[in-house]
């Protein structure tokens, strides 16, 4: 049949053909025309803990630019202290050295194994075990110095590790929290993961780093059993200080919770 006048002599052909790698990249860069090289040029470094809160860190988290700070959105909000500027090929270096001199040696020999266990590249497991080395020498040094923290009179509580000062309670909970994460990982993947790709090949769910938090903190389960009584109640009692701090800090946040409480105790009774 003759083309109708004014329609054009060619029609769309639907093909089987793949689209060029630049077309892909562009149509999951977005509607622009040009392609975002910053952000495609950041470290996948999403995975690793947030400096301040040690919570895990959202896709979006990564600042754009040539560094990232290892801060989650929330923490930098906050002003939280995060890694000075550095070139992303330094972004390990840039957080073992952060992490060293802001922590004492045994919460920052704690933080490297956590970052040792998300990290999967060999050059950066390298430098992590590097510093981690140095730490670790200069305390068999203080340990051949004091005999007495040699024969283990102390019971390895440090305050400042978060997951030290977390309650028995707290620290049953999220051992059980980790082990329900790790039993529904593919569930929790579907639903807070990236929309799936256009083939039908599922990409493996990653569980190793909650089996390493979740070894971390059975060995901390494990640390207070084999505890004294009075090493027991020391370090509730200072799990405890914690506590009243937080609930002091709390208050003076939001005095409107204590006013309200106060204004419905005077309120007359109906």
């Amino acid at each position: 049949m003759p083309v109708p006048e004014g329609t054009g002599t060619t029609r769309h052909q639907p093909t089987r053909e793949a689209p060029e790698r630049a077309d892909t990249t562009s149509f999951l860069a977005g509607a622009s025309d040009t392609v975002d090289y910053d952000r495609y040029a950041v470290p996948d470094h999403y995975q690793l803990p947030c400096l301040a809160c040690g919570l895990e860190r959202a896709r979006t988290d990564t600042q754009p630019d040539h560094r990232d700070d290892g801060l989650c959105s929330t923490c930098r909000d906050d002003n939280q202290p995060g890694l000075p500027d550095h070139t992303p090929t330094d972004h390990t270096t840039a957080r073992c050295t952060f992490i060293t001199t802001q922590h004492p040696p045994a919460a920052a020999l704690a933080l490297l194994r956590k970052d040792w266990r998300h990290t999967r590249i060999p050059a950066e497991r390298a430098t992590i075990e590097t510093f981690a080395n140095t730490l670790l020498t200069a305390e068999t040094g203080a340990s051949e110095n004091n005999p007495s923290q040699a024969r283990g009179s102390d019971s390895g509580f440090d305050p400042s590790n978060p997951t030290q000062m977390l309650t028995d309670t707290e620290l049953t909970q999220a051992i059980g929290t980790l082990q329900l994460r790790i039993q529904f990982a593919d569930d929790e993947a579907a639903i807070y993961g990236p929309a799936p790709g256009i083939t039908n090949t599922a990409n493996p769910v990653d569980t190793d780093w909650l089996a390493g938090e979740l070894a971390e903190l059975q060995d901390e389960l494990t640390r207070r059993a084999r505890l004294t009584p009075e090493q027991t109640t020391t370090e509730e009692a200072q799990r405890a200080n914690r506590e009243v701090g937080t609930e002091n800090w709390s208050a003076l946040e939001h005095p409107a919770l204590g006013t309200n409480a106060a204004a419905e105790a005077d309120s007359p009774e109906l």
